[in-house]
């Protein structure tokens, strides 16, 4: 796959991951039932790529590798997860044009 313009928010394997979630993606706009859908994507999605693994990449974050998180590092990790999240639907609605058109 190869990637033109700015360097995306997310790693070839998630990507590839995301991408694969379209045929699913598409039932459900057709009913216009995501629900479970997006519970689902993002449970597992969060468990292969823990976003508290992510901000430890991120010098400046303050989150460790490894142990427990204080309370103040929980916030900063659940914060990032819903911008993930936002993220990864707006990308999902992209990729679902990409793939129509």
């Amino acid at each position: 796959m190869v990637r033109r313009g700015p360097k995306s928010w997310m790693t070839i394997e998630e990507e590839v991951f995301l991408r694969e979630q379209l045929p699913e993606y598409n039932r459900c706009r057709h009913r216009k039932l995501y629900g479970n859908f997006w519970i689902d994507t993002f449970r597992q999605f969060f468990n292969l790529w823990p976003e508290s693994t992510h901000l430890h990449q991120n010098i400046d974050s303050g989150i460790p590798a490894e142990g427990d998180l204080t309370p103040d590092q929980k916030q900063i990790v659940g914060l990032a997860i819903i911008k993930r999240k936002e993220v990864s639907h707006i990308r999902m609605r992209i990729n679902e044009y990409l793939v129509t058109t």
